[in-house]
């Protein structure tokens, strides 16, 4: 499985929405109250990812955290995502890089070890003299291309194709009632059953990532300050 699909599934820790909430009657005591059922676990497959794909769409922003394995390397992400902008760090053995996605920029990061990964031949002379600075990219850059996608939910369940997905069990999900989908290659996705169908949580063969923070405002996710900005587009054979 590559990169990029590994970062995709997007978040998770808590989620934001709960299987039930608590409203006050006139006397100030607690009335719980149960969140409608949205009627999505007696659908077809492929309603219940296209529904699942456009409610998390339509959340406008949502947060990605957990942990997976690729090549036999552990990766922890933790991401924040509003439309198609993103602000994240991916943690490596080496150790960990900072990924900013505003349009079509790209800004990253990156421990000394990491940059090995990312850039290539480049690495050692990017490492040491952009420590502490932001190198900027496109999302295009053939190098960096895979983390122009991190944390987008919605672009890994699209990948999987519904034919390869069987409808399994309800469950509870961090505290959420969830139908599972069962993925062909052994991975599950969890979809609300309760409020809007979103994308809670993501497993895969060797990791899992939660979905969260649906509709969060992340106003932090900007570009970094034009100073602490390094512009490497179109150099040392990037962006081609």
């Amino acid at each position: 499985m590559r990169f990029a699909r590994l970062l995709v599934p997007i978040a998770l820790t808590s989620v934001v929405l709960a299987g039930c909430v608590n409203t006050k009657d006139p006397s100030g005591g607690a009335a719980p109250t149960t969140v409608a059922d949205n009627g999505v676990k007696d659908l077809p497959v492929a309603e219940i990812v296209a529904k699942a794909a456009a409610a998390t769409d339509a959340a406008g922003s949502y947060r990605v955290k957990g942990e997976v394995t690729q090549d036999g390397r552990k990766l922890s992400v933790d991401a924040q995502i509003k439309s198609k902008d993103v602000s994240g760090t991916v943690t490596m053995t080496q150790g960990a890089a900072k990924v900013r996605r505003v349009g079509t920029s790209l800004y990253l990061q990156a421990d000394p070890a990491l940059w090995g990964i990312f850039a290539g031949p480049a690495a050692e002379t990017i490492a040491t003299l952009f420590k502490g600075k932001w190198v900027k990219t496109s999302t295009a850059t053939k190098e960096f291309a895979e983390l122009a996608t991190i944390g987008d939910v919605t672009q890994m369940v699209q990948t999987y194709g519904t034919s390869t997905i069987t409808k399994g069990e309800l469950k509870t999900v961090n505290g959420m009632r969830v139908i599972e989908l069962k993925e062909a290659s052994g991975g599950s996705i969890f979809v609300a059953t309760t409020g809007e169908p979103y994308i809670v949580r993501v497993e895969l063969k060797d990791g899992a990532l939660d979905v969260s923070e649906f509709g969060a405002k992340f106003d932090d996710i900007v570009a970094p300050p034009a100073d602490q900005v390094v512009d490497l587009s179109g150099l040392m054979g990037m962006g081609k």
